[in-house]
């Protein structure tokens, strides 16, 4: 992009051109632009240097063998005052083939910033020269091979326009988007954006769904994980539509079943009407010469006819929807005769101690398997750990460690030995539990692989804590982590053994740290500049506190907005040190506030701080955005299948805050976004080759929201008449199925008795179906940004 207030000059660079090369720089119109969407490469070419008023320039380079050489090409003879795209184009002559290069730039003082996909779609243009939002500039969509603009909005007094559905989405699962374009006019300036020209998301915290279409939710599940030819199985499925609202049950529709073997043939094939719940039930009869392998069911919700009275966008897509699956295995097999345990002599350890693993192996009906052979394996790795009865404190001191160098000990071998069950069907082998660098909690694993004397083998493990000492460091969290500057932050306090016993009379530091990122920005080749940071921690508060079975604390009062880590450190009787902290985000509503700015990095991301891990529908959530700019203006959306909300806001100071009203539409997650535009702070270098400090640029951050969906899952209760039977007796099961809030509930249930013996070949694991429908969504939004 070139600023019409800046030089209208054209930076060129050239390494080892064996000849000369012919530049030529052509001033397109709209029509030609649109056109030029549709034209080969070598067409593209022709058209720029046949260009009436096309400026050119013959390239010879001056520099030795593997040096640049730099060049600038003035543009001013281009038709006054022009603004709009430019295209550059380059072709020179190695071995005899011609080669070329072709670069679209702009002279423009408009930014185009856009959200699009499949649905409606959101377009935000400012200036680049100061940022601000352009009221009244007309945003026009070019679909490819069309002269006609296929929509055209104009923007609100926050720059923004609302593009209709289906003009700029991707048509398929992996496809690269349609070539749209969008044009933007403000009087006599306008600029143009290719819709496939998006940024990488994964860039900046994002979570992109490789397709737009909304998504249909599928949970299918067999009884049981494997079964033998000739057997029947007995399918479930249950389905459910997301929309860009939330989601639906597709009761009434039908699904198309298909069940194939090992080699991809077809089984059995079948449609499957979904009732009231959107579920269906099916049993399908394998065939006594079944081939043996693993089997695919796959199933795939019909096409809805129409769009819904009332429906959104993405209501009512008349295409096919992504399958769901699952899998089954079929075989010769024998039920299992036995189980495999592994199990330690404690349930927690402290750094030093001794550790016994036992492996066991039982036979099903009960009797050990004396003289089997059992591999047994200790091994450690980091963990977390709080102490029981500490419901709202932290003993973990990752906030202060973040930043640092310190890392806790990697995972490793403790222990592997390989031996015969004893009479009682056990094995067993001890480890010193001398961890290296251990400086927080670790959990030691012991495993036990049993093998009986037909080669038939099963595994078992066990978990067990490791303790850095015989204390732990406990700091209380509140609910948020947001405080406003000058605020009383109370930093609550415990001693409290692994156990949960609280110790009284330990002595105890608490620290406020101020954490600051000292930024530089140095230049690094040709026009790039590199961000180098520093941390700084600064203590601006601290207390002591003597510990009682009852918290204990001091108040610390953030003086600045900005990053704060509070600390607490304590000593056990074994010299341990230990340690917990957490992250407080000072703010205020004060314009520069903070005095100290963020962690910046040259990608353009931008981080983001929810006030909560978790919300419920009808709470508001706090966002900070951690700006490295002192001056900007803001696009903060809410996204998913769309845009759900948006806000526009001017960004004052290194601190800001925006507060989102939460919604059930954002069960069970969203993605807040926040884009960050600033216009030009200082005048571009002389040099053209020089770093642009100063220069119109961009923040993009990204941070899950997630709302809780425990109130959507069910308690099932169940009691079987007897707990023994015999083969060929009756069964009589009562179900009790009540709501979160304790009510009965009109449910469907599946209720299947399988034999556990077959069920622990495939350690088979009962479905959950919030787990499917509930699962995170990512973003089916493109983010666009002309500054890129």
């Amino acid at each position: 992009v070139l600023e019409p207030s800046e030089v209208r000059e054209v930076p060129l660079s050239a390494m080892n051109l064996p000849g000369p090369a012919e530049v030529a720089v052509a001033a397109l119109d709209l029509e030609a632009l649109v056109a030029l969407e549709g034209e080969s490469r070598a067409e593209q070419l022709r058209r720029v240097f046949a260009a009436p008023g096309a400026r050119k320039l013959t390239v010879r380079s001056s520099a030795g063998r593997n040096r640049v050489h730099r060049q600038t090409m003035r543009i001013d003879d281009l038709p006054p005052g022009h603004r709009g795209p430019l295209l550059v184009a380059a072709r020179w002559t190695v071995d005899g083939r011609e080669r070329t290069q072709l670069e679209r730039v702009q002279v423009t003082d408009l930014g185009l910033s856009a959200k699009v996909g499949a649905g409606e779609s959101l377009a935000w243009v400012t200036r680049l020269s100061t940022g601000q939002p352009v009221a009244g500039a007309q945003v026009e969509v070019f679909r490819p091979g069309e002269s006609r603009a296929a929509a055209s909005v104009r923007t609100d007094a926050a720059g923004l326009a609302r593009l209709p559905a289906g003009l700029l989405g991707r048509r398929g699962e992996g496809e690269r988007p349609a070539s749209a374009l969008l044009v933007v006019r403000d009087g006599a300036d306008w600029m143009a954006q290719r819709a496939d020209d998006a940024l990488d998301s994964w860039r900046f915290g994002g979570q992109e769904e490789e397709s737009e279409r909304p998504p249909t939710l599928g949970l299918l599940f067999a009884e049981r994980g494997v079964y033998r030819p000739g057997d029947t199985v007995r399918l479930k499925g249950v389905a459910r539509q997301g929309t860009s609202k939330g989601m639906s049950t597709p009761a009434g529709r039908t699904a198309r079943v298909t069940v194939r073997g090992p080699e991809g043939d077809t089984v059995s094939e079948f449609d499957a009407p979904l009732s009231s719940f959107g579920s269906f039930a099916h049993d399908v009869a394998l065939p006594p010469g079944s081939k043996l392998g693993s089997y695919r069911v796959q199933a795939t919700l019909d096409p809805r006819p129409a769009r819904p009275a009332g429906g959104d966008e993405h209501d009512g897509e008349d295409e096919p929807h992504e399958p769901w699956s699952a899998r089954f295995e079929v075989s010769e097999y024998r039920a299992a005769e036995f189980k495999a345990g592994a199990e330690t002599d404690r349930p927690s350890y402290r750094r030093g101690d001794e550790l016994q693993c036992t492996g066991q192996g039982t036979y099903l009906f009960g009797a050990p398997m004396a003289g089997s052979t059992a591999r047994l394996r200790v091994t450690y790795a980091p963990t977390s750990f709080t102490p029981p009865g500490l419901d709202g404190f932290t003993t973990g001191d990752d906030a202060f460690q973040a930043d640092h160098d310190e890392r806790s000990p990697r995972a490793g071998l403790l222990h592997e030995s390989e031996q015969k069950l004893d009479a009682q069907g056990q094995a067993r082998s001890t480890a010193r539990l001398d961890l290296p660098g251990q400086s927080g909690p670790s959990v030691v694993t012991c495993e036990s692989e049993v093998v009986d004397l037909s080669r038939q083998t099963f595994a078992a493990a066990t978990t067990a804590v490791v303790h850095p000492g015989e204390l732990y460091a406990a700091l209380g969290v509140p609910d948020r982590s947001l405080v406003e500057v000058g605020a009383a932050l109370r930093a609550e306090v415990l001693a409290v053994q692994p156990d949960g016993v609280r110790r009284a009379g330990v002595t105890a530091r608490v620290e406020l740290l101020e954490r600051r990122y000292t930024l530089a920005r140095q230049a690094a080749g040709e026009a790039e500049a590199r961000t180098s940071i520093t941390v700084v921690d600064r203590a601006v508060g601290s207390c002591a506190v003597t510990t009682a079975t009852s918290p204990r604390g001091c108040e610390l009062r953030p003086a600045q907005a900005g990053h704060h880590v509070l600390r607490v450190t304590l000593t056990d009787a074994s010299g341990h040190q230990v340690a917990a902290s957490r992250s407080v985000y000072a703010v205020s509503a004060a314009a520069g506030a903070a005095a100290g700015g963020w962690r910046d990095r040259d990608d353009g991301s931008l981080r983001l701080v929810t006030d909560r891990s978790t919300y419920r529908a009808g709470d508001t959530a706090r966002v900070l955005i951690q700006s490295p700019f002192r001056e900007a203006e803001a696009l903060v959306t809410v996204e998913r299948e769309g845009v759900l909300w948006q806000k526009v806001i001017p960004v004052r100071g290194p601190a800001p805050t925006v507060e989102i009203p939460v919604t059930e539409a954002f069960l069970p997650n969203v993605h807040v976004s926040v884009l960050l535009v600033r216009g030009r702070t200082k005048a571009s270098p002389a040099d053209d080759h020089a770093a642009d400090l100063g220069s119109p640029t961009f923040r993009v951050g990204y941070v899950p929201l997630t709302v809780d969906t425990t109130g959507r899952r069910l308690q099932v209760a169940l009691q079987p008449a007897r707990t023994e039977l015999h083969p060929g007796d009756e069964l009589s099961v009562d179900l009790d199925v009540r709501d979160a809030a304790g009510k009965g509930a009109r449910t469907e249930v599946t209720l299947y008795a399988v034999d556990e013996g077959v069920l622990s070949l495939t350690d088979y694991r009962t479905p959950d179906p919030l787990q499917t429908f509930f699962a995170a969504r990512g973003i089916q939004l493109r983010t666009l940004e002309s500054r890129e």
